[in-house]
């Protein structure tokens, strides 16, 4: 019986020491096969992750340093009234196929670079001008051979800006102060959003500017004297009332002889007397008719296609030449109305 028992507590012994030599074994293969397989392909992606996001992260900060570089070279400001005359200088120089100028005045543009270009580049100027001033009128005979080069009026002042070849822009806001200096603030760009943004902008004030024709008209209306009651009888020629009178009589006098002449000069005297009591409303009622027509286009020229007021113009010409007599207005008004 007591031999039994050491065996059995012998073998109870064998089998526990077997139980513990298993779990440490496991333990063993635990730490060198799950573990060392955790660290390989976990923890290591994860340091490689950090090492990789930790690269594009440099990466993107010396892009963003390089962009921001390059942002100031594409987008710059302007300040003074130098500033963006040098900047349209400078724009000239580079220009390729077309240009669009606005400034306040005339004399604010640089007509010699202008006239340094080639003939094939298309210039637009929208500027505020006087056609009373003489130092603009020598101006308009500096650029009168250039056909390239078109002028209109834009009488606002408030702009100071470039479009050049649709690639750049330099838009300024103009404005004067009390005591009359001129403030400019603005920007320039080559990015193609900003110039999208601008270039629309800029032909609109295109289509707002008169051409120069348009300005000439006008200009030569508001000029027109006013008629006062004794100017008909010194400014009316006197001349074809005699053929109209004189010339009716003789067929009715049947012999040609000195008499009848007597009795045509007597004719003549009397329409003289009587020309200051008619022609005054009949030349005021010419000036209002005249002026009521060109007012009806100068109302209606935004909503009238091209062919209407062509003869519109026409019309009025026509009506100028009858009651006024020619004037160099009238040759203004046939090219600007001629298809």
């Amino acid at each position: 019986m007591v031999n039994t028992l050491e065996d059995l507590e012998r073998r109870v012994s064998g089998i526990s020491n077997d139980i513990i030599n298993g779990i440490n074994e496991l333990k063993d293969v635990f730490k060198k096969e799950i573990f060392e397989s955790i660290q390989d392909d976990i923890i290591n992606n994860i340091i490689n992750q950090l090492e990789s996001a930790e690269l594009t992260m440099n990466e993107f900060w010396e892009r963003s340093k390089e962009a921001s570089l390059l942002s100031f070279k594409d987008v710059w400001f302007v300040r003074s009234k130098e500033g963006i005359m040098a900047q349209i200088n400078e724009s000239l120089s580079r220009v390729k196929m077309r240009v669009h100028i606005i400034a306040p005045k005339l004399e604010d543009i640089d007509l010699v670079a202008l006239s340094r270009l080639k003939k094939h580049v298309n210039i637009r100027i929208s500027t505020n001008f006087d056609l009373t001033s003489s130092e603009d009128q020598g101006r308009f005979k500096q650029v009168a051979d250039f056909t390239n080069m078109t002028i209109r009026h834009y009488s606002r002042e408030n702009l100071w800006s470039i479009n050049k070849d649709f690639e750049e822009v330099v838009v300024c806001v103009v404005s004067k102060t009390v005591e009359g200096k001129i403030e400019i603030a603005g920007m320039g760009s080559v990015l193609e959003e900003h110039v999208k943004l601008f270039a629309a902008v800029l032909e609109d004030v295109w289509i707002q500017s008169k051409k120069y024709e348009q300005v000439e008209i006008t200009h030569a209306i508001k000029q027109a004297p006013e008629v006062s009651p004794l100017q008909p009888q010194y400014q009316k020629p006197i001349t074809p009332i005699v053929p109209k009178i004189s010339e009716p009589l003789p067929p009715k006098t049947i012999p040609i002889t000195p008499k009848p002449i007597e009795h045509t000069i007597k004719p003549t005297i009397e329409p003289i007397k009587m020309q200051p009591d008619i022609q005054p409303e009949a030349v005021i009622s010419s000036d209002g008719y005249l002026s009521t027509q060109f007012d009806e286009i100068l109302g209606n020229i935004d909503t009238m296609p091209g062919e209407q007021i062509a003869s519109k113009l026409e019309n009025l010409q026509d009506d100028i030449l009858e009651r006024k007599g020619f004037s160099a207005v009238l040759r203004q008004m046939r090219m600007g109305s001629s298809p």
